[in-house]
């Protein structure tokens, strides 16, 4: 993956989510907003990382 050294919040995002799938992560479920988008795109990039976005996120926890 590569990183994104647009500003400390993209990169620090690209380096938790390639840290997360070098651990074994495969599936993420996020819940985009304006705080987590740097997050959320990480994961969206991230070719080994399934993301499943779900709008509310009282109910991701209850998806899988």
């Amino acid at each position: 993956m590569q990183l994104d050294f647009r500003n400390i919040n993209t990169l620090w995002s690209s380096v938790i989510v390639e840290t997360l799938s070098r651990l074994g992560l495969t599936t993420a479920v996020i819940c985009p907003g304006s705080r987590s988008t740097p997050l959320t795109l990480a994961f969206a990039r991230h070719p080994h990382i399934e993301t499943i976005p779900i709008l509310d996120e009282r109910s991701a926890a209850f998806l899988l």
